[in-house]
């Protein structure tokens, strides 16, 4: 079995710039021993022990770029990831966020959102508290793996995937199929739009009162964090607010721009 530690630095830039070349995605910023990993992953379960024999593959193979491309990509995602980060969503944040902008439009952003399972909750949530009945709701859910998305858009999930949810709010949000799927209703779908989308070097979606990034920057180098936190505080609204993962906190330099509101739950407001 190939070690990570086996793949040279200069293999990586190849496939790093392979990648750019063929199929226009970037991951100069990734952290390098991540995608290390992510390559021997791919190798092992090839079969492949020389780099070069997976590069011609890769160069040639549109199915292996696009499993590559999912293993770099991948974020562990279930719906109510984190539930305490939902409940002070649903208890303090979104009201406080509605009542400030009452009568506007409430702009949300979910930056890296997988395969839907972040807006979808953050979806139930506004429709639990009504705020869409009382003003214009857009959710904007961005991610740069295509196929994530597709299975975002369709809004079917197995029963396993809804284990985290209450039988109340799986009644509630989505309609049994007959081979045993579960499709998301049509009113949480409505409120979201789902777009491939690059959180550092894509155009800017728009102004926001809340953007959720979790788990997303662990991945990035120095510098491309400094990037995204950058994109965020232009794209957040004066006192808009931002969501990070557990472990991530803003660089150093975004101190003064990012206030913390809850360390716990990595809730941060953009100083007004």
């Amino acid at each position: 079995m190939l070690n990570p530690s086996d793949i040279q630095q200069d293999f990586v830039r190849l496939v790093i710039g392979e990648m750019q070349r063929h199929y226009g995605v970037d991951f100069a910023g990734y952290n390098r021993n991540f995608i290390r990993r992510r390559i021997a992953s791919r190798m092992n379960r090839l079969g492949i022990s020389a780099p070069m024999q997976y590069f011609k593959i890769l160069g040639s193979d549109v199915n292996e770029f696009s499993q590559l491309l999912q293993n770099l990509t991948i974020n562990t995602t279930e719906f109510m990831r984190n539930p305490e980060v939902f409940l002070k969503m649903e208890k303090f944040l979104l009201p406080k966020i509605a009542e400030e902008i009452a009568g506007n439009s409430l702009m949300i952003w979910s930056a890296g959102c997988s395969r839907g399972q972040e807006p979808y909750s953050i979806a139930m949530i506004l429709m639990k508290l009504r705020i869409p009945e009382r003003m214009t709701v857009r959710i904007f859910a961005t991610d740069i793996d295509e196929i994530a998305l597709d299975t975002a858009r369709k809004g079917l999930y197995d029963a396993a995937s809804l284990s985290t949810l209450s039988p109340t709010d799986v009644k509630i949000f989505f309609e049994r199929k007959d081979n045993g799927s579960f499709s998301v209703k049509k009113n949480l779908k409505k409120m979201i739009i789902f777009k491939k989308h690059d959180v550092v070097d894509g155009q800017s979606l728009g102004k926001f009162n809340l953007i959720v990034c979790r788990n997303v920057s662990i991945y990035f180098t120095k510098n491309l964090q400094m990037r995204m936190y950058r994109r965020f505080y232009e794209d957040l609204l004066p006192g808009g607010y931002l969501i990070t993962g557990k472990t991530e906190t803003p660089p150093t330099r975004f101190i003064k721009e990012f206030e913390c509101v809850d360390l716990d739950n990595r809730i941060y407001r953009k100083a007004r």
